[in-house]
């Protein structure tokens, strides 16, 4: 199956998966701060956009950005790397879950 069709957005190089994976990690940890991409952006001084990309693995963060985000979310700096195949998939799929959360207690009236 295409990997658009199911919503994957794997890149099959190396530098592509290890973007996506640090993405992931950075949503994940967003999450976990209770943070939104907004409140990210305004924190930093980035654009939305920017924060987006990094956490869809579209573009690569410099040193200096990771760092500010592990200080924002109270992370390691070696949180953001996945370790093994397995880790990175529970990554994706907190990731996921926080995300549903979220997106369930916005809707709460």
């Amino acid at each position: 199956m295409n990997a658009r069709l199911n919503g994957a957005t794997s890149d099959p190089r190396p530098a592509g998966r290890l973007r996506r994976d640090v993405g992931l990690q950075l949503r994940l940890h967003r999450h976990r701060a209770g943070l939104s991409q907004t409140q990210v952006a305004a924190a930093t001084g980035w654009s939305l956009s920017a924060v987006s990309m990094y956490e869809r693995g579209h573009r690569e963060a410099s040193y200096e950005r990771l760092l500010r985000l592990t200080e924002l979310y109270g992370v390691g700096f070696d949180e953001l790397f996945p370790r093994t195949g397995a880790q990175s998939r529970l990554v994706e799929l907190e990731a996921r879950v926080a995300s549903l959360e979220r997106a369930l207690a916005d809707r709460a009236p």
